[in-house]
């Protein structure tokens, strides 16, 4: 699984002192951004979309510490620490993956817990990709097999 894989490339030293406004872009932030985006650009080159977003938190929010995109700087919260996935990463410790329709399409993600070396939950990784590709290429091939059916079956009727 990429995002178990991706996981791997997470240095958890690092990870934990990345909290602050001020650690974004510092040379432990970008040492760590690095190598977690050479996996996904790899992605990208073989046809597989996929983004990620490190979130850790302090007890009140979700904070993202960086993603892909870069488009979040380090602490920017996310989410209110409460009853969602992503607050149940932190608790029970377990991976999560969720499928969501908004305004921005249709995504399906996974969430993955981010262990220290004593097995607290110190962060998690959201891993996912955009499903509407893929949705857009499923309705095409539904279209182009109706019309073969159809084609075929006017050629059969022709023949008889």
């Amino acid at each position: 699984m990429f995002a178990e894989s991706l996981r791997t490339h997470i240095d958890v030293d690092i990870l934990e002192n990345l909290n602050e406004p001020s650690d974004y872009r510092t040379v432990e932030y970008l040492h760590l951004k690095v190598k977690l985006d050479k996996q996904i650009e790899a992605g990208y080159e073989n046809g597989i979309y996929y983004y990620y977003i490190l979130c850790n938190t302090d007890g009140t929010n979700i904070n993202c510490v960086m993603d892909y995109e870069d488009s979040m700087g380090c602490g920017h919260p996310l989410y209110l620490y409460g009853e969602n996935e992503y607050t149940q990463v932190f608790t029970t410790g377990e991976m999560y993956t969720v499928s969501e329709l908004s305004s921005y399409g249709a995504w399906m993600f996974i969430l993955l817990p981010i262990f220290d070396e004593a097995g607290n939950v110190i962060a998690e990784l959201e891993v996912g990709a955009n499903l509407d590709t893929l949705m857009q290429e499923k309705s095409e091939l539904v279209k182009e097999n109706i019309i073969t059916v159809l084609c075929s079956c006017g050629v059969m009727i022709m023949l008889i």
